[in-house]
């Protein structure tokens, strides 16, 4: 008896991800020696890696809080229903290429607390947005304090672009007045689009947005420790100013 169509399809989109991982990993490791491998693992200090390892695991408890901060308008998000799915969701991108955690994630969420999927979805876009917003900053700042190649500055500006396009997006997005509660009772797709806008709203009116920004600061800056246990663990002469600029 043939599958259903909505099955087969899955499995066809499951064997594609999952071929294209192959496909990345197979070129990201196009130019190593495999048969140095070995003596290059057998030199790590493993002390550093475990370190390296514990923070980087520790870093998304706080992203976890700040999601709670963006959805907490619009929904009671549990911390460790929001850690469960940030640790699918990240241990999901490492798998799937193009971040697909992220839609993992949000589809969890939407699952365990019947938010709409496309609140949950903009939830990420607001942080990404966030995101963006400091790394620009970051590397604004490392641009003028770290000896790095010039082509960087390229990059800075069209972070920079990008960053002050999202935040222009978010802010219109998120500043506009709540719908009238007519519009919530249109059927079809209007319904969805309207508890969509309304949601953003609340977010955008609600104080936790700015805890939200508050939080992505840790966030972020967390990130720094791996990268200099990992400079410790190969026994490179570098400090957090460099692990920083890194990152």
């Amino acid at each position: 008896m043939a599958e259903p169509q909505s099955q087969r399809t899955r499995w066809v989109i499951l064997i594609l991800i999952n071929l294209a991982s192959l496909g990345c990993l197979v070129w990201a490791l196009r130019d190593v020696a495999l048969g140095d491998l070995k003596d290059d693992l057998a030199t790590i200090d493993y002390a550093w890696v475990a370190l390296a390892v514990i923070v980087e695991l520790s870093v998304y408890l706080f992203q976890a809080q700040r999601w709670r901060f963006v959805l907490r308008p619009v929904t009671p998000l549990g911390f460790w229903q929001s850690v469960r799915a940030v640790y699918v969701g990240f241990f999901t991108s490492e798998i799937l290429p193009f971040r697909g955690g992220e839609a993992v994630r949000c589809f969890l969420v939407s699952r365990w607390t019947q938010l709409p999927f496309s609140v949950s979805v903009a939830s990420v876009l607001i942080e990404r947005v966030l995101d963006g917003m400091l790394l620009w900053l970051g590397l604004w700042i490392s641009l003028r304090y770290v000896e790095l190649p010039k082509q960087l500055g390229w990059v800075n500006d069209g972070l920079g672009l990008f960053a002050l396009a999202g935040a222009i997006i978010l802010t219109l997005a998120l500043s506009r007045p709540r719908p009238p509660r007519s519009a919530l009772r249109r059927p079809g797709w209007r319904h969805h689009l309207a508890v969509l806008m309304d949601d953003l709203a609340l977010i955008g009116h609600s104080r936790y947005l700015y805890y939200a920004l508050l939080q992505s600061v840790p966030y972020l800056l967390l990130q720094v420790i791996p990268v200099w246990a990992a400079f410790q663990a190969y026994g490179f002469d570098l400090g957090l100013g460099a692990a920083l600029a890194l990152m």
